[in-house]
């Protein structure tokens, strides 16, 4: 998370996203069983999607509906 909060680490996340998708890895860690986890995904992604290009992947791989239903169940 640390290293998405700057700059180069949001550039390194765009130049990787075609062959890492960072934005599907995130995803699925969203619901996992350690609450530190889950706050460090939620900050990374906080950061990241402040990026065109990751935040269009975001919207391909439908993260708004995702994270309407978390908001709906949580735990």
């Amino acid at each position: 998370m640390n290293l998405s909060l700057r700059s180069k680490g949001k550039d390194a996340c765009q130049k990787l996203a075609p062959e890492i998708n960072i934005i599907r890895e995130l995803s699925e860690m969203m619901e996992h069983s350690n609450a530190q986890v889950r706050t460090h995904v939620n900050g990374t992604l906080y950061s990241i999607l402040t990026r065109k290009s990751l935040k269009d992947l975001a919207e391909e791989i439908g993260m708004q509906e995702m994270l309407a239903y978390l908001m709906q169940n949580p735990d």
